[in-house]
């Protein structure tokens, strides 16, 4: 809502609820009209139907519950990412397990490629593939 309308919407409210102005309430005669520009030029506004308003110390609260969150989403990320890369070698190396087809050199080298993948996928930590 712009100035204009929030000033003549709280010199209406004023008018309805007490001061008897009529329908010349928004001219600048009006004495009401005059405080509600004044209270306007003040930094007095309508907050919006969407609106939240909250102390400086609350906002400082979220905000340190927003780093903890952050904190906290970082980690189940990291955690979750190691258990599906750590879940997915364990099923591949299941599956070679079950070919009669390699020979242990082969079957040693399919190993540590998987646990390589695996450990590059979680960032270095060891794979229990």
């Amino acid at each position: 809502m712009d100035k204009q309308k929030q000033i003549e919407e709280m010199a209406k409210t004023y008018c309805q609820n007490g001061f008897k102005c009529g329908d010349n309430c928004q001219t600048n005669g009006c004495r009401v009209y005059e405080v509600c520009t004044e209270l306007y030029n003040a930094g007095y506004r309508k907050i919006s139907e969407n609106v939240v308003v909250i102390s400086r110390a609350e906002y400082n609260d979220l905000k340190g519950l927003e780093k903890h969150f952050d904190d906290y989403l970082i980690k189940e990320i990291v955690e979750t990412r190691k258990e599906t890369a750590e879940k997915f070698a364990e099923k591949v190396s299941k599956a070679f397990i079950g070919l009669n087809c390699i020979d242990i050199d082969e079957w040693n080298w399919c190993q540590k490629k998987i646990d390589e993948i695996c450990k590059e996928i979680i960032g270095g930590v060891r794979c229990d593939t």
